[in-house]
């Protein structure tokens, strides 16, 4: 790893330094980009669950046939499955971008402790992933 620029009057310092701070934003935003989806995942995923519950009960009491109670079952499946395949993109986008940020060449004067942050946004997003793809799979009353 490069040392860290600490002299600001040495040739180059001050690009270097504005190189490694570009860089930082990128991955940054590369991050609130994966919260970003994943905040859509699991409001979708939440909102289809509450939705086959809610139907689910309230057509019961109210001796809804079993087209209506499908009609709710298929938009509440419907939801938890947009929100599973978007968490599925937000984590390839991530992980795209981040292979990019990986092969530039100031990657090497970032300090490594800044790379740690993608193994925890990989498993919260994982976990998540796992989330959505359990609650369709209790939907379906497959477990």
């Amino acid at each position: 790893m490069a040392e860290p620029v600490t002299d600001l009057s040495q040739p180059g310092a001050i690009d270097t330094l504005s190189a490694e701070f570009s860089w930082i934003r990128s991955d940054l935003s590369n991050l609130r980009t994966l919260l970003s989806w994943a905040r859509t995942a699991v409001s979708m995923v939440g909102f289809g669950f509450t939705i086959y519950n809610f139907y689910d009960g309230i057509l019961q009491d109210a001796g809804g046939g079993e087209r209506m109670h499908d009609a709710a079952r298929n938009l509440g499946l419907g939801l938890v499955l947009a929100g599973t395949v978007a968490m599925l993109i937000g984590i390839w986008n991530f992980w795209s971008i981040n292979q990019y940020l990986k092969q530039s060449p100031v990657a090497l004067t970032v300090s490594r402790s800044l790379h740690w942050r993608w193994l925890y946004a990989y498993v919260v997003s994982v976990v998540l992933l796992l989330i959505g793809l359990i609650t369709f799979l209790f939907m379906l009353r497959v477990i």
